[in-house]
């Protein structure tokens, strides 16, 4: 899990932020836009990387496990987000008030024994994964979007405490936000 608050295991916590005691830290998106200083930021960036480090640690071992108990063969496995962080790009922290690059491209990593492929860079929006699960588990056709060069996302509006907004945000505060690509 890494979503905040970020409070990796010691061992992991040790390997990527040995400075960082997460409990001296602000662990709250909303307060660090206020203007917390780059410090702060790459104390919070130390955290997520050592939480990151301790998912794919633990999705090996899931792995590991279905192997051992030879079941690798009938499982599909899919891992996804659905949203990426802020860790102080623009300033911002989180994934509030934002339709960046860091919050909307998101790794997707799909493990099956029906697929052939180890990598694909085609994009696409979670709602797909509603048809594309299915296909490659053999249960239904799939879903003829897939893969299309298009992509759409959306942040609607915030509600949450005001007073910590940076100014240039404000203006974004009442507004819905939108990307295509």
């Amino acid at each position: 899990d890494a979503h905040l608050p970020y409070y990796p295991p010691r061992e992991y916590r040790k390997k990527h932020a040995p400075d960082v005691d997460p409990k001296e830290i602000c662990q709250e998106a909303h307060n660090h836009n206020g203007g917390v200083d780059e410090a702060d930021f790459e104390a919070s960036r130390k955290l997520y990387n050592a939480e990151i480090d301790f998912l794919d640690d633990q999705l090996g071992r899931l792995f590991e496990f279905f192997e051992e108990k030879n079941l690798e063969e009938d499982t599909v496995f899919v891992v996804v987000s659905d949203h990426g962080e802020n860790l102080g790009e623009e300033g911002m922290f989180g994934h509030q008030f934002s339709v960046s690059e860091q919050l909307v491209s998101v790794p997707m990593m799909v493990k099956a024994p029906s697929l052939d492929q180890d990598e694909v860079e085609e994009q696409l929006e979670l709602r797909q994964l509603y048809s594309i699960i299915p296909r490659i588990s053999g249960i239904e056709k799939g879903d003829p979007e897939f893969g299309k060069e298009k992509a759409l996302g959306g942040y609607q509006r915030p509600r949450m405490d005001l007073k910590n907004i940076p100014e240039h945000k404000k203006s974004d505060l009442d507004k819905r936000l939108s990307f295509v690509r």
